[in-house]
């Protein structure tokens, strides 16, 4: 435990990954099925020590460094033995069961602009659209991400074109009876991010939006509480 530098539980409560430092420029990957007494060895020679688990625990993806001069390089693995995706250097955010969805960010060289990349982990990269702030966040399995562009917020469902869903920048809140939990870190407790309740804050102060989908004309139904108190008693 003492060469533990730092670790990551899945969402289901089912898989651990940790790494331990190999020398000053390196570090060891491991995953692990929780309760059980041995780890499998990812790699030895992961770099920067960015690593994601899997929602059920049975994968990660990580980055090894490039050869000299070039950038990191973000591999996939199941288990052990893995499978580099792409050179292209990036900050990786959070991975899906069996490496569907890899979501990294990437600055890009010509310009000043941050953009949310999805890859699978055989390479393939969709741009899901310019970020420009940092709360981004994901729901329980990770085949939704929400974030901001320029003050609006859009969410992506399984990879496609996302959806402007406010023209605000949107947090989710915790409201009685609703069975939808506030959380600190980038995932969220719930199944879907629509269908819950988030708040904006813009000049005419604080609001309760509660962003619903709706499958048949394929766009989305804002309500809006201005009264964010009466809200919640009413949910009671």
């Amino acid at each position: 435990a003492e060469d533990v530098t730092s670790f990551q539980l899945s969402v289901s409560g089912k898989g651990l990954a940790y790494s331990t430092i190999e020398d000053n420029s390196t570090f060891g990957l491991y995953l692990m099925k929780v309760g059980s007494k041995k780890a499998k060895q990812v790699t030895t020679d992961m770099c920067n020590g960015n690593y994601v688990i899997s929602p059920d625990g049975k994968s990660v993806a990580y980055y090894e460094a490039g050869d000299e001069g070039e950038p990191d390089e973000l591999y996939f693995a199941k288990g052990k033995n893995g499978k580099k995706v792409t050179s292209k250097e990036t900050e990786l955010l959070a991975i899906s069961n069996n490496g569907k969805y890899i979501y990294t960010i990437c600055s890009e060289e010509d310009s000043y602009e941050s953009n949310l990349y999805k890859f699978n982990k055989k390479g393939d990269r969709v741009k899901l659209g310019k970020i420009s702030d940092d709360d981004i966040y994901f729901n329980a399995d990770n085949t939704q991400v929400m974030f901001t562009n320029d003050g609006k917020t859009y969410v992506s469902t399984k990879g496609k074109d996302a959806v402007k869903v406010s023209n605000g920048k949107l947090t989710m809140v915790d409201v009685p009876n609703s069975g939808a939990m506030y959380a600190s870190d980038s995932n969220y407790p719930v199944d879907n991010l629509f269908d819950h309740v988030y708040t904006s804050h813009n000049d005419s102060g604080r609001s309760a939006w509660l962003i619903k989908k709706n499958p048949d004309k394929k766009t989305n139904r804002n309500k809006t509480y201005k009264n964010m108190e009466l809200f919640i008693k009413q949910q009671k």
